[in-house]
């Protein structure tokens, strides 16, 4: 039969990585559900927010200059391994 070549190239949006990353971060054993049934809806949602501020702001900011002073691949691993050796980057990389 015909073979479809037809090419999808559509990049992810805006809103399909906000969902992404809100099931990645808030599944498992310590998520969303916890927090809004013990506390309620509205203070659930504001700690949530200033939370997701206050660690992953930082986070991102940390990240985004270690990508920029060490722009090779692997991350985490060679940040580590810069910093404290290669014993380190290896226990880094092989544990994460």
């Amino acid at each position: 039969g015909a073979v479809n070549t037809t090419k999808l190239d559509r990049p992810i949006g805006w809103t399909a990585l906000c969902f992404i990353t809100y099931f990645n971060v808030c599944g498992g054993p310590w998520g969303s559900e916890e927090i809004i049934s013990s506390v309620g809806p509205l203070p659930g949602l504001i700690g949530v927010a200033v939370f997701a501020i206050g660690w992953g702001l930082p986070m991102v900011l940390i990240t985004s200059e270690l990508s920029s002073a060490y722009p090779d691949d692997g991350g985490y691993s060679i940040w580590v391994a810069e910093a404290f050796g290669p014993f380190w980057g290896f226990q880094e990389a092989y544990w994460s």
